[in-house]
């Protein structure tokens, strides 16, 4: 099983931001999207996105895919 990682980004409080993912192998799959090792409640799709980027959101964020083999998540 497979995902691809969401890619960084430096943005301008105010401005918009998304990440995406791809999973590869045997699904159906599932998604948690993550900020800082914590899960982002109600993050639970290929995306995520933060309409407008505030000081609180800077972190690195992840997200753990699960399909019918088990799970992974992205560095």
């Amino acid at each position: 099983m497979t995902a691809t990682p969401p890619v960084g980004a430096a943005v301008c409080p105010g401005d918009p931001i998304s990440f995406s993912t791809t999973a590869g192998g045997s699904g159906p799959f599932s998604y948690q999207w993550k900020k800082d090792a914590a899960a982002i409640p109600g993050a639970i799709s290929s995306s995520y996105s933060i309409p407008s980027v505030a000081g609180g959101d800077a972190g690195a964020y992840t997200v753990e895919v699960t399909g019918a083999c088990g799970s992974v998540e992205t560095p």
